[in-house]
């Protein structure tokens, strides 16, 4: 299947994420009702955790024209006060937590990577999924950070996925009722596939970023 991969658009949209940002009738919606299906299919006996959305200092989107395609969520925290933070006394082990305490730098975390049923790789011939893993490593570049951590669910495959970008397995766990591995790398990888590499590269050069002009950014 030959592939156009210049009709997409890679966005960042950066915070605050009020309901004046150009996102908030677009792709939160969105995000709001893909998850809470699946959790709801999963019988996670949770449901969306919504305030998640205000911990991310970036929500990547790939568009189709004003269709959405795929959505990765991106969050940096300060190593020192990492394990004081929301996200990691919900997703993970205190001892992998604390083993950041006091620590200079700061760590990426990846949250919420879905891509629309619509464009999956049988119907559009483009693995979304290791495109938005493919940039991995430009993001931990731009935000300074020195590790990235993902939280990856095994019944799809996702922590095979994240193996491929460097990804290594600190330990396994049960979140939403379903088995996950807890990931990091210090040194993210690009795709072992070049037509991944220079469709995500195409991309990122491409870049658009959103944000919210109206308010100031609230502390």
């Amino acid at each position: 299947m030959e592939v156009d991969y210049r009709r997409y658009q890679y966005n960042i949209a950066v915070p605050p994420f009020n309901e004046n940002h150009p996102i908030s009738n677009f792709i939160v919606p969105y995000w709001k009702n893909f998850w809470k299906e699946l959790l709801l299919e999963l019988n996670s006996g949770e449901g969306l955790q919504e305030d998640e959305i205000h911990w991310q200092d970036r929500i990547t989107y790939i568009t189709d024209k004003h269709k959405i395609v795929a959505i990765h969520f991106i969050a940096r925290y300060s190593k020192a006060n990492f394990s004081y933070s929301s996200y990691a006394k919900r997703y993970l082990p205190e001892s992998f937590a604390k083993e950041y305490c006091g620590k200079p730098g700061f760590v990426n975390t990846l949250q919420y990577l879905n891509v629309d049923p619509y464009y999956n790789y049988r119907k559009s011939g483009i693995n979304f999924a290791s495109i938005l893993m493919d940039v991995t490593k430009f993001h931990q570049a731009e935000l300074n950070a020195e590790e990235t951590i993902t939280v990856a669910r095994r019944s799809v495959g996702a922590h095979n996925l994240a193996r491929k970008f460097g990804f290594n397995e600190y330990c396994s766990s049960t979140k939403h009722n379903v088995d996950v591995s807890i990931m990091k790398t210090d040194k993210p990888k690009r795709h072992p596939q070049k037509k991944i590499n220079i469709m995500s590269d195409f991309l990122w050069e491409n870049r658009n970023f959103i944000s919210t002009k109206e308010l100031p950014h609230e502390c």
